[in-house]
């Protein structure tokens, strides 16, 4: 999807940014009809892992509420 239709990649890419401060790497599958958006963000390395998993949980909303057809997100923080 991210190279076929560039708009579906650039809202997930805004909903990261916009939870994030920053996009990192999003790529977005398509399975049917349904979305996967995938995404890995740089984070403080001083950041405790409930607050990692906290912003993986606002970034999920984000592009879930940014893209209908989403199926599943996985954001992964390091």
């Amino acid at each position: 999807v991210s190279e076929e239709e560039p708009e579906v990649r650039e809202r997930a890419e805004a909903a990261v940014r916009s939870v994030a401060g920053t996009t990192g790497e999003v790529v977005v599958y398509r399975q049917g009809r349904r979305l996967l958006v995938v995404t890995s963000l740089e984070s403080d390395p001083g950041i405790s892992v409930r607050a990692a998993h906290a912003l993986a949980s606002r970034v999920e909303d984000a592009v879930r509420d940014a893209l209908d057809a989403v199926d599943d997100v996985i954001v992964e923080v390091h």
